[in-house]
């Protein structure tokens, strides 16, 4: 019996033990004020052990890493192909081999044509892995070859826009080749040409040049780059150091400034190139005495390359040397060591103008001369990478651009013809002038008769409509043989009697002996003689016995679009300009002057881009009674704006008074010129 009673406490015991450990791990509700057992926390878990994230691969090393030497050195190649529908045979030959670093697309017949040469060449940058610079000069682009039709819009030249010598006009010009080139798919402009008008007797000078004056070249080609570089396509400046167009006959050309003045003169336009962000310069084959000894041109001298454009003024973009197939460096050694040369001494890709075969040979020269340890192969590998790298960041600037770009654009370049009439308007330039001779008027200046070696029927068509009385008669053989006959001249005088105007187109393709004798004989025959100039205008001064000499910067090729504005200046009706106003007018108080448009406004509103002799020096001016041409003026007076061609005003207290003249031509364009009245 006990001992079921101490059996029965124990079990008794045992329960409320465990009862009492299960309260104390689970608390009442109604006591929540008891603290909780602690338990013992779980031991750290290290986290997994991370693997350092590997750089993604440079893409150029990659490149580097698998490319043959042959196709390392091809990457220095800037090639030419002629171009067309399609590549042919002959373009496509050095790309079963290697693919070249940049190509350069010598004619095509009409944008179109143009864009589907690109499209091919872009297959082949994709397969290649590495960017490509495709590229054109737009103006050899566009002219297609003797006796072929171009279907591109007649071009306004360089010097149009230095005679027009206006910040809007040269951006346009700059809108104009960078819309033009980026609709066909190009991302390489060669140009503009920087070297400065030819300063030596006898020289050849060009309408692809931007004049005399080393600042404007440097103003003009600085916006142009900026212009081209928007729209993504890089431009290169051509001509380093400068002198490039100061060449006689067959000779050399030849950089004749001073070392001493080169800053301010020839090499300005390229410092302030470099200071724009362009990133591709040429060096020309020029000789250069004043800078590198022995007869070596600039494309193959460390002199000019190294110590002057690299290292003095700072270029760390890539210097294209050449053409390395030129007879200025053939006739002095052979072109594929000349490329290897240049390489060496400089040079970051080498430019080639003929056919690829050239630049082939070059390839296997170069990689022969790195086998024998006449190169060295690091070297070249250092130039690739660097051209790469160049090559890489311009491609993103393009990418970019092309976020924005008209997939249609190549079918839209129509648009681009009022720029294009705007530029040519706002160049023509009265070069000598009689009172009187312009602008033609129906009731004065009819009977009218135009001859010439080009453009007759389309100035004809031009004026025939205001003029009515207007007759042609061209110069047939001039355009096929450089010169005027006798015979031309004499055929041209019995027809031309009875005529109260004759206009006589002419052009720097002709010489200048035989121009003279039509001026003369023209002018016994008509009581008013005008000469339209088209070209480089170095000879117009020898022309002086005609009433007027107005001047045309269009290449003779071309010369349709030049034609419409031209007839516009010999109506009166084209652009307006303003005249050389001072910054300051210094008035007295209580003084009425007359502020009108015949002492500030000038049509046509060009000025001589260069020199023509020490009468006719460059930014001079003829002009003439603007009325016809004016559609609109507004006169500002510190904000009194009156809307008068003429006004007479009185300031009636002391002091500095802001007036601005603003014009508006009868094609809607409009300027302003601004300029203080200093009263006391």
């Amino acid at each position: 019996m006990q001992s079921d009673i101490l059996r029965r406490q124990a079990i008794l015991i045992v329960l409320l033990t465990c009862c009492a450990a299960v309260a104390w791990g689970q608390p009442s509700a109604f006591a929540p004020e008891h603290p909780v057992a602690p338990t013992a926390a779980p031991p750290p878990v290290a986290p997994p052990k991370e693997e350092p994230a590997e750089p993604p691969a440079d893409p150029i090393e990659t490149w580097m890493a698998k490319a043959s030497l042959p196709a390392r050195v091809a990457q220095l190649m800037l090639v030419t192909i002629e171009g067309g529908v399609r590549l042919s045979g002959e373009d496509g030959a050095i790309f079963k081999s290697v693919i070249p670093g940049g190509v350069l697309v010598r004619r095509s017949a009409k944008p179109s044509f143009a864009a589907g040469c690109v499209a091919e060449l872009r297959v082949m940058e994709k397969k290649s892995g590495v960017p490509m610079l495709v590229g054109a000069d737009l103006y050899e682009l566009a002219s297609p070859g003797p006796g072929l039709m171009s279907g591109f819009a007649e071009l306004p030249s360089l010097l149009a826009v230095a005679a027009a010598n206006d910040p809007d006009t040269t951006k346009r010009m700059g809108q104009i080749l960078g819309a033009q080139m980026a609709a066909m798919g190009f991302n390489l402009y060669l140009g503009p040409a920087l070297s400065l008008a030819p300063s030596i007797q006898n020289a050849r000078g060009t309408v692809n040049c931007l004049g005399g004056d080393p600042a404007f070249v440097a103003e003009a080609g600085s916006t142009i780059c900026q212009e081209l570089q928007k729209l993504g396509v890089a431009a290169m400046p051509m001509g380093f150091p400068g002198g490039g167009l100061n060449r006689s006959d067959r000779g050399a050309a030849v950089l004749t400034t001073p070392r001493d003045a080169l800053k301010k003169s020839d090499l300005l336009p390229f410092a302030a190139a470099i200071r724009g962000g362009a990133r591709i310069i040429q060096v020309a084959d020029t000789l250069v005495p004043t800078l590198a000894s022995g007869g070596v041109p600039a494309s193959l001298s460390d002199a000019v390359m190294r110590d002057l454009l690299r290292r003095e003024m700072g270029f760390d973009g890539i210097i294209v040397s050449g053409p390395m197939d030129s007879e200025d460096v053939t006739g002095l050694m052979d072109s594929a060591t000349a490329a290897a040369a240049a390489l060496e001494r400089g040079a970051d890709m080498l430019l080639w103008r003929s056919s690829s075969t050239q630049p082939i040979r070059a390839i296997e020269f170069i990689c022969g001369a790195v086998a024998k340890g006449d190169l060295s192969e690091d070297a070249i590998n250092v130039t690739v990478r660097h051209v790469l790298n160049v090559k890489a960041e311009l491609a993103k600037l393009a990418t970019a651009a092309a976020k924005d770009r008209d997939p249609h654009a190549i079918d839209k370049l129509d648009h681009l013809l009022e720029l294009v009439q705007s530029v040519n308007r706002r160049s023509i330039t009265l070069a000598h002038y009689r009172p009187g001779t312009l602008p033609l008027v129906k009731k004065v200046s009819t009977p009218v008769g135009i001859t010439g070696t080009v453009g007759v029927e389309e100035l004809k068509a031009a004026l025939e409509k205001p003029l009515k009385d207007v007759f042609e008669q061209p110069i047939m053989t001039a355009k096929h043989i450089g010169d005027i006959q006798r015979f031309e001249i004499k055929r041209l005088t019995d027809n031309m009697r009875g005529l109260n105007t004759v206009v006589c187109v002419l052009t720097d393709q002709e010489k200048i002996e035989g121009q003279v004798e039509l001026v003369r004989e023209l002018k016994k025959k008509t009581t008013h003689l005008v000469v339209v100039y088209l070209g480089y205008p170095a000879h117009a001064a020898f022309l002086g016995e005609a009433d007027a000499v107005l001047l045309g910067y269009s290449n003779s090729d071309h010369v349709a679009e030049t034609m419409a504005v031209m007839a516009e200046a010999l109506l009166g009706t084209g652009a307006l300009g303003f005249v050389d106003l001072p910054d300051i007018l210094n008035l007295k108080v209580n003084e009425t002057r007359s502020f009108g448009i015949a002492d500030t406004v000038q049509t046509p509103p060009g000025r001589l881009p260069l020199d023509l002799n020490d009468q006719s020096k460059a930014g001079s001016a003829g002009h003439y009674d603007p009325d016809n041409a004016v559609k609109k003026v507004e006169w500002n007076f510190a904000g009194k704006r009156i809307g008068k061609p003429s006004v007479p005003w009185t300031f009636e207290t002391p002091g500095d008074y802001p007036v601005t003249l603003t014009v508006t031509d009868t094609h809607g364009d409009t300027r302003s010129k601004s300029f203080t009245a200093r009263v006391q």
